[in-house]
């Protein structure tokens, strides 16, 4: 802006200038001089001379003018790009400030849903851990009887917090107890009410056996991925509050 200015003040200094040298040199001059040697043949020269000058001042007073407006003109379309990039900038900041809020609700959601299904793992953990706790372990039979015994006390009972955990478990639990119940179905009808036999439950202790081992070793695995989900959560979290403070 002053740029503007110091120029616009340097031409029309320029043009008094001009002016100035012309009207002496083709005026007053001439006039100076006439004052004491005027000649009649030199009056259309001092008429010519006065027009002249007359002429150029007009022409200078026009070109001040058309310098003036180019100026004002030139600052119009400095104040209008200025405006523009103002414009540009406020749009940047509320596109960034919208990407910051809708990326901030994202992780939100992604939190909650990633902590809920953690609570769910957890609880179907709980109920893997109860249930096999009524079966052997590390020996090769009571695997029937504490399948009936389960049965009995309607402990093998699928639980829905077990069936329907995340990240894929709740499929192979859900097969898993599956399994489990149709062999205790079948070991209390080969009993008829009562204990089976001792062939009958030797023939299902394999079978029995492998399913509970199925369970113990899909607790195990929860057992080892909690943790990790947990730090997960928390660079989660820790993300999240990176768009919150922004």
């Amino acid at each position: 802006m002053n740029f503007e200015r110091y120029c616009g003040m340097a031409s029309a200094a320029a043009i008094l200038l001009i002016l100035t040298l012309n009207a002496w040199l083709g005026l007053w001059g001439p006039i100076w001089n006439a004052a004491w040697k005027m000649q009649p043949s030199d009056l259309l020269g001092v008429v010519v001379a006065g027009v002249g000058w007359i002429v150029t001042i007009a022409l200078g007073i026009k070109a001040f003018s058309l310098a003036q407006r180019q100026i004002k003109v030139g600052q119009e379309q400095i104040a209008l790009q200025q405006h523009q990039i103002e414009m540009q900038q406020q749009q940047i900041a509320e596109t960034g400030e919208e990407f910051r809020k809708s990326n901030y609700a994202r992780l939100v959601r992604e939190f909650q849903r990633f902590a809920w299904d953690i609570d769910r793992l957890i609880t179907a953990k709980g109920y893997l851990g109860t249930f096999t706790a009524l079966f052997p372990e590390g020996t090769l039979d009571g695997w029937s009887e504490a399948l009936i015994r389960a049965r009995n006390d309607a402990s093998d009972s699928l639980s829905q917090s077990a069936v329907a955990a995340p990240l894929r478990y709740g499929e192979r639990i859900s097969t898993l107890l599956n399994r489990i119940q149709r062999l205790g179905d079948m070991l209390t009808q080969a009993s008829s009410g009562m204990m089976p036999t001792r062939g009958i439950l030797d023939y299902y202790e394999p079978h029995v056996r492998k399913a509970i081992e199925g369970i113990r070793q899909i607790e195990t695995q929860i057992t080892g991925d909690i943790p990790n989900l947990q730090q997960q959560l928390l660079k989660l979290a820790d993300e999240r509050d990176t768009y919150a403070r922004q």
